[in-house]
């Protein structure tokens, strides 16, 4: 599960004057320096600063590549070479009452852990979903899940994946 919460990263988030709108967590895609958060986390920013565990250095940024809003999911960029967990092959199939742990951070406290079960594996609006049950605080229900993604909310209390799958299939 450490190796998992390596690719985990905390956004910072910025309003137009500098001042601090919020914060969220992030996963590592690929090697040049994306980063794939929620679009609610990143929405009214205009710079954010990238914290990478067991990396001192402090990213900037004002590059959002992309966004979906009803997908709730967005694309940053830093300058960085990163190093990310592989991409989930689907080795093996995903089932109800998996274990999963979610990993984000919440309140600003970075990649704190939650544990929890695959309730669910849902299509919505053609998107397969994960469900899952693992617990949290703001910043960290919505962060990545292994076997998952950053995570889509669908009302309180039912945290919802879109299926972009990561790393090894459980802990």
């Amino acid at each position: 599960l450490a190796a998992l919460a390596s690719s985990i990263v905390l956004i910072l988030v910025y309003g137009q004057n500098g001042e601090a709108l919020g914060s969220g967590s992030g996963i590592m895609v690929g090697r040049s320096g994306y980063i794939l958060t929620n679009d609610h986390v990143v929405r009214g920013g205009y710079s954010y600063s990238v914290r990478i565990e067991n990396d001192d250095q402090v990213y900037h940024t004002d590059e959002l590549i992309k966004y979906h809003w009803g997908l709730d999911l967005a694309l940053l960029r830093i300058q960085r070479q990163l190093d990310p967990i592989p991409i989930y092959q689907g080795q093996k199939k995903l089932v109800r009452g998996q274990a999963v742990a979610a990993i984000g951070s919440p309140l600003g406290y970075f990649n704190s852990v939650s544990d929890g079960i695959i309730s669910g594996i849902r299509v919505l609006d053609d998107v397969q979903m994960i469900q899952y049950t693992a617990p949290g605080a703001p910043g960290s229900p919505w962060g990545p899940i292994g076997p998952g993604s950053p995570l889509s909310p669908l009302g309180p209390g039912q945290p919802v994946s879109p299926w972009i799958p990561w790393g090894p299939t459980g802990p």
